[in-house]
């Protein structure tokens, strides 16, 4: 019995000798690296909330430095690869313009509509009411186009413009 008493406290020994040495040394590298991680000074950043949690987000790393030497040049900081990709085969007339603009909104008597195209050929606007009927369809022939709304009731209307029949923009338009 005293044998294995004593067995049990060389044991005991040789375990705490064994987590002195060996394990608190390999925690703290593998926890430093957690509690010590990259820093970054960052241009914005935030938290999104919601209904199933939230989230943190960052936006873009100020700068990186360079580091040179005889063996070489190193780049510290977070790189973004930047890839350039040629797309070919794109039909642009269903690409959306963004030059098409209507004010005042909310209107009163008359809508004005500005439109920066290279080309009024085959510019359609249809004019819906909030239960989706077509009031009014008209073909655009230059830059500005008003619209009388002084007939219309209040509400809220859907103005949708067309560009060689395929949908470009839907505007909605408020009525006082």
């Amino acid at each position: 019995m005293r044998r294995f008493l004593f067995q049990t406290i060389e044991f005991r020994v040789k375990i705490a000798f064994f987590i002195r040495l060996v394990m608190y040394p390999v925690c703290f590298f593998c926890f430093s690296g957690l509690l010590w991680s990259q820093q970054v000074i960052l241009s914005s950043g935030g938290t999104i909330n919601g209904a199933g949690g939230s989230a943190s987000f960052s936006l873009g790393q100020v700068f990186y430095t360079e580091a040179s030497g005889t063996g070489g040049n190193a780049l510290q900081g977070i790189q973004i690869p930047f890839e350039i990709y040629l797309v070919t085969g794109i039909d642009e007339s269903s690409l959306i313009h963004l030059n098409y603009l209507v004010y005042p909104n909310p209107v009163d008597e008359n809508l004005v509509l500005r439109i920066g195209h290279f080309s009024f050929e085959n510019i359609l606007v249809q004019l819906y009411d909030a239960n989706g009927r077509l009031i009014k369809k008209l073909r655009i022939n230059g830059e500005e186009t008003i619209l009388p709304f002084g007939k219309y009731s209040a509400g809220s209307y859907f103005l949708r413009v067309l560009d060689n029949g395929k949908e470009v923009k839907v505007f909605k338009i408020i009525k006082h």
